[in-house]
């Protein structure tokens, strides 16, 4: 049996992912790359197995699965790291084309 406090965490985690989601293309990238390495758990059986007691357990094979499933993560965390520096590379092109028009427009005035 799962435990109410855990039920309102989980809700609560939620709700902040919501909120995060809403400020910006890297939050929302951020928030579907954990978004889907919860499913991925769920699917994989890797939570945990709750006791009477509200106690979380995990098997050896559930432990032995999650360390396989780390390199899933990592390549995640790669991935989000790449889409990053994407976008920083977006926008020192901005920021040249702006220090051109800046030159311009004080050529312009001499």
């Amino acid at each position: 049996m799962r435990p109410q406090e855990d039920i309102d965490a989980a809700a609560a985690d939620d709700r902040m992912l919501d909120q995060l989601e809403k400020k910006g293309k890297f939050f929302s990238d951020w928030v579907a790359a954990v978004k889907q390495a919860r499913t991925v758990c769920e699917d994989a059986g890797l939570n945990a197995e709750f006791n009477e007691e509200g106690e979380a357990e995990f098997t050896t094979f559930q432990t032995a699965k999650a360390v396989r499933h780390t390199r899933e993560d990592v390549s995640a965390t790669l991935m989000l790291q790449v889409a990053l520096l994407r976008r920083l590379d977006r926008n020192r092109n901005y920021m040249w084309v702006i220090i051109a028009l800046l030159l311009y427009i004080a050529a312009q005035f001499k």
